[in-house]
């Protein structure tokens, strides 16, 4: 579990970094690791970097197949915490695929799940996707209280990256 943890984070990083290709390598690593043992815990974190990395690639058919994949892992525990990020990523994949009905409506459960565990960065993500969201299709007022209620959250638990590039997006409006 900590090898694939360090792996985990370690991607996170290099996705941040935009190097999509050495964090799929990374969680494949992670894979090999887990994939013969009774480990249950590392699939719930390291398998996120796949559809992740593939999203940040512009691969957009695999991405959607390993965010599928990837919500039958998060539902079997059932992890909702996991579920919902798993949909916001979802959400981002329909929009880059032009699917905004599709996209919209993987947002929606995303928040609500992400609202009632009460994960506030998280939740903050999948209000600022949907005020994205919102704001491409001109749905301004409700784009306007997501992106608002996105800040607070990330306010409160000083996500100064995310606050960052919210901030930037509430001066489009």
């Amino acid at each position: 579990v900590l090898q694939c943890t360090a792996r985990y984070s370690l991607g996170n990083l290099l996705l941040k970094q935009g190097d999509w290709h050495a964090a799929l390598s990374l969680q494949q690593e992670a894979y090999n690791l887990y994939k013969p043992t009774d480990n249950l815990a590392s699939p719930l974190f390291i398998d996120l970097l796949a559809p992740r990395a593939l999203l940040s690639a512009g691969r957009l058919d695999e991405a959607q197949q390993a965010v599928k994949a990837y919500l039958v892992i998060a539902r079997k525990p059932p992890s909702f915490y996991y579920e919902g990020i798993a949909l916001r990523i979802q959400s981002q994949v329909h929009s880059a695929q032009g699917l905004a009905d599709e996209a919209r409506h993987a947002c929606d459960q995303a928040v609500a799940i992400l609202d009632k565990s009460h994960c506030q960065l998280e939740l903050g993500r999948a209000l600022y996707q949907r005020a994205i969201l919102g704001k491409e299709n001109g749905q301004l007022d409700g784009a306007k209280n997501d992106l608002h209620r996105a800040i607070s959250l990330f306010e409160d638990c000083a996500a100064r990256l995310e606050l960052d590039d919210a901030l930037r997006l509430s001066r489009e409006f």
